[in-house]
C-alpha cells in the first residue's frame, strides 16, 4: 500500500503544475492580442514580438495539457476510483475551456499575420486618396491620411485557402453564400471591389475604421470586431456602429 502511494504521488505532483502551465500560456495567448491594443500598441516591435509568440505558446498549452491528461488517465488507471475519474473529467473540462481560447487566439493571429501582409501590398499597389478624399479623411479623424491607399479589385481578399480560416470566416459573416465584401480595411488599405461606387458617405464609413486602428491597433481592432459578431452582430457591432454614423454625418 504504501509502494503505491510512493508511485502515484509523482503523476499527482505533476498534474497541478502542468495544468498550471496550459492555463497560464492560455492566458499569455488572449493578452498576447489584447494589450498591444490597450498600453503597447504604440510599440510595433513588442507588438510583433507578441504576435509571432503565439503558435509557440500554444503548443506548449496544448502540449501541457495532454501530458496532464495522460496522468491523470494513468492515476485513474492505478486507483480505479470514481473519485479518480471524475477529477480527470472536470479538469479536462477546463482543459477544453483553455484550449478553446487558445485556439481562437491562434487564429487570430494567423489572421492578422496575412492581413498584414494584405495591407503591405495594398501600400505598394494602391490608389493614394486625392485632395477631396484627403480632406474628408482628416475631418473624419485620420492623422496620416496621406498614406491611406485606395485597392480596386475583383474581390476583397480573404484566406480562403486556410482551412481553419475559411471556417473561421464563416462562422463570423465575413465570407459564405450570399455575402458580398464591397469594401474592407487593412490598416491603411482600402480595399474596393470593382464595381463598388464608393461615395462620399461610403468612403467615410471605410475611413472610420482606418482612424479606429490608428487610435488602437490592427490586431485588437480585430479581435474585438470578432467578439462583437459573435456577441451582436455585424449590424450591431460597436466598431461598425461607429462608421455607421458617418455614413449619415458625411453625405454628398
Amino acid at each position: 500500500m504504501e509502494r503505491k502511494v510512493v508511485v502515484s504521488q509523482p503523476g499527482i505532483l505533476k498534474v497541478p503544475v502542468l495544468l498550471a502551465a496550459s492555463g497560464f500560456s492560455a492566458l499569455l495567448l488572449v493578452l498576447s492580442l489584447l494589450l498591444p491594443g490597450l498600453w503597447l500598441h504604440q510599440s510595433a516591435k513588442v507588438a510583433a514580438a507578441l504576435l509571432y509568440a503565439v503558435e509557440p505558446l500554444f503548443a506548449f498549452s496544448a502540449g501541457s495539457a495532454l501530458l496532464a491528461s495522460l496522468l491523470l488517465l494513468r492515476q485513474c488507471w492505478r486507483e480505479k476510483t470514481l473519485r479518480a475519474l471524475g477529477r480527470l473529467l472536470a479538469l479536462s473540462s477546463l482543459q477544453l475551456l483553455w484550449l478553446t481560447f487558445a485556439l481562437l487566439a491562434l487564429l487570430i493571429s494567423q489572421y492578422i499575420r496575412w492581413a498584414g501582409e494584405v495591407e503591405r501590398q495594398g501600400v505598394q499597389q494602391g490608389t493614394a486618396l486625392n485632395a477631396a478624399q484627403q480632406a474628408l479623411a482628416s475631418e473624419v479623424g485620420v492623422r496620416q491620411a496621406a498614406q491611406v491607399r485606395l485597392v480596386y479589385v475583383e474581390q476583397v481578399p480573404f484566406p480562403l485557402e486556410q482551412p481553419a480560416l475559411k471556417f473561421l470566416g464563416e462562422t463570423l459573416g465575413f465570407v459564405g453564400d450570399g455575402i458580398i465584401n464591397n469594401a474592407q480595411v487593412f490598416g491603411y488599405s482600402i480595399y474596393v471591389r470593382q464595381g463598388f461606387v464608393l461615395n462620399r458617405p461610403k468612403l467615410a464609413h471605410e475611413l472610420v475604421h482606418v482612424r479606429q486602428v490608428e487610435d488602437s491597433s490592427f490586431q485588437s481592432i480585430t479581435l474585438w470586431h470578432m467578439l462583437d459578431l459573435v456577441l451582436y452582430g455585424y449590424q450591431n457591432s460597436r466598431i461598425e456602429a461607429e462608421a455607421f454614423l458617418a455614413n449619415e454625418q458625411y453625405p454628398e
